[in-house]
């Protein structure tokens, strides 16, 4: 989780788009986490607090915090998963991260 960490804190967020069994969270860099099968986003984002500030692995999934009442939960459920990919992370250098179950 360290390594994700360090690659998101500091990104801006830019959009989370839902498209048939995929949701993608995209930076406005070009960075992008895109979020897989039945696994569940859930978001509430202020419009002032955009910036990730920390990313944390939780009992009920990683938790993208942008503020004091801004977050993004990746649910890591994985009596819902019908994929061995969670979510991959590409940064704009090309690295990926991969969360699996």
């Amino acid at each position: 989780m360290k390594i994700l960490r360090d690659r998101l804190v500091g990104k801006t967020f830019r959009s989370m788009v839902k498209s048939l069994d995929t949701c993608s969270i995209m930076f406005s860099d070009g960075s992008a986490i895109t979020v897989y099968t039945a696994i569940k986003a859930y978001m509430r984002i202020k419009l002032t607090q955009d910036i990730v500030t920390d990313v944390t692995e939780e009992q009920k999934g990683v938790l993208l915090t942008f503020g004091e009442d801004s977050w993004i939960l990746i649910s890591t459920d994985d009596t819902v998963i019908s994929s061995p990919e969670i979510f991959v992370f590409q940064d704009t250098d090309g690295t990926q991260i991969v969360e699996t179950v």
